[in-house]
C-alpha cells in the first residue's frame, strides 16, 4: 500500500531536519519496510522542494547506483536520480567545507553536461551522447542523512539519491571519439 501524502510530507521533513541539525536519522525502511521507489521519489520531491522553497536552485541530476556492483548490492537493475542543487556545486580549487555535511564520502565520476534535454523511456547511449556538450572530471561527496549508510533502495532515494556535493573539473572535452567505457581513472589519498 502506498505512502499516504502525509507520511511522505513528514518523511521529507525528516530528512530535511536532519541535513540542517546534522543528526542524521534511523533508516526510513525501519518504519515503512514496503516502501515503494515510487513512495521514495515522492519523498525526494518534496525534499527537493523545500530546499528550492529556501532558496537553492537546481543545476542537473545525480545518477547513482550506476554500476553493476552496486545495482546488485541494493538488487535492482537500473540507476537512481537525484538533483543536484546550486550550493551542492564546487569548482576544481575550490575549498569543501565538511560542517555542513554529516558523514561524508568521496567517490571519482565522470561528468556530463548536456546542451540539450533528454527525456525517456527509449533513450540510448546515442541520445545522451547527442545531447552531451562536454564530459569532464568530478568528484562525488556522498553524504547521507541516514543512520551509519544503513540504507535500502528506498532510503537512498528518499534522501536525494545520498547527494552532498560536487566537485567539478575545468577540463571539458567533447565526448566524441572517446571510449568513454575506457576511461579510467586514478583516486588516491594523500596525508595532510
Amino acid at each position: 500500500m502506498p505512502l499516504t501524502d502525509s507520511q511522505v510530507e513528514a518523511l521529507a521533513q525528516r530528512l530535511v531536519r536532519a541535513e540542517s541539525t546534522k543528526s542524521p536519522v534511523a533508516p526510513l525502511t525501519d518504519e515503512f519496510p514496503d516502501m515503494t521507489q515510487e513512495d521514495a521519489y515522492a519523498v525526494q520531491r518534496l525534499w527537493v522542494q523545500a530546499k528550492v522553497s529556501g532558496g537553492a536552485k537546481f543545476i542537473g541530476w545525480k545518477v547513482g547506483l550506476t554500476s553493476e556492483a552496486m545495482q546488485k548490492m541494493f538488487g535492482v537493475t537500473t540507476p537512481d536520480f537525484g538533483k543536484l542543487l546550486d550550493y551542492m556545486r564546487l569548482d576544481e580549487g575550490g575549498l569543501l567545507s565538511l560542517n555542513p555535511l554529516i558523514q561524508a564520502r568521496i567517490e571519482p565520476e565522470i561528468a556530463f553536461v548536456l546542451n540539450a534535454d533528454i527525456q525517456g523511456p527509449g533513450i540510448d547511449a546515442e541520445d545522451v551522447l547527442a545531447a552531451t556538450e562536454a564530459v569532464m572530471p568530478a568528484l562525488e561527496i556522498i553524504d547521507s542523512r541516514i543512520a551509519d549508510w544503513k540504507i535500502k533502495l528506498a532510503d537512498t532515494i528518499s534522501d536525494n539519491a545520498s547527494c552532498g556535493r560536487i566537485v567539478l573539473s575545468r577540463s571539458r572535452t567533447p565526448p566524441r571519439g572517446i571510449d568513454l567505457s575506457q576511461v579510467q581513472m586514478q583516486f588516491t589519498k594523500t596525508a595532510c
